[in-house]
């Protein structure tokens, strides 16, 4: 089994388990590496608004899920409870998103290592992640931008 196709079903199930509003988008993980994490949200009716487009609630899920997905990853191999939350999120919507949509955060090494911080301190730390998403996979022309404050900290 590929490991896009592990993470993509440990995805929906513990969407499935913990978030079941995330499970109805039906989330794809398309890369998922040391510098990068890319997801795939469908367009399909669920996801869809009055105008055709991407949903703006389902835009914001694949703009959290880019930057989560490592955050949820090393924190489950983190051998201190570390939970986390987001503390602020910043989209600048450049077209609409009339197609499944790409949401890719180029940070994720940045990510693993405010977990390693996470782990080392007692404080809560925050650091603000950045990405885009697009829907024609050629030329990855942005549809949207997108910040978000990562906020983590070790529990006792």
């Amino acid at each position: 089994m590929t490991s896009k196709l592990k993470e993509t079903l440990w995805l929906n199930l513990l969407s499935f388990l913990k978030v079941p509003l995330l499970f109805s988008t039906s989330p794809k993980v398309i890369e998922f590496s040391d510098t990068e994490t890319t997801v795939f949200i469908p367009f399909k009716r669920k996801n869809k608004n009055h105008l055709g487009s991407l949903y703006f609630g389902a835009l914001a899920m694949g703009a959290e899920l880019s930057v989560a997905l490592m955050a949820i990853e090393e924190t489950r191999k983190s051998p201190k409870k570390v939970s986390f939350i987001f503390k602020d999120f910043k989209a600048n919507f450049l077209k609409r998103a009339d197609a499944g949509t790409y949401f890719s955060c180029l940070e994720a090494k940045g990510v693993k290592e405010l977990v390693r911080q996470a782990e080392e301190s007692t404080e809560r730390v925050e650091q603000k992640f950045s990405g885009f998403a697009y829907t024609d996979e050629k030329t990855k022309e942005p549809v949207m931008t997108y910040e978000l404050t990562l906020s983590l900290k070790a529990r006792s």
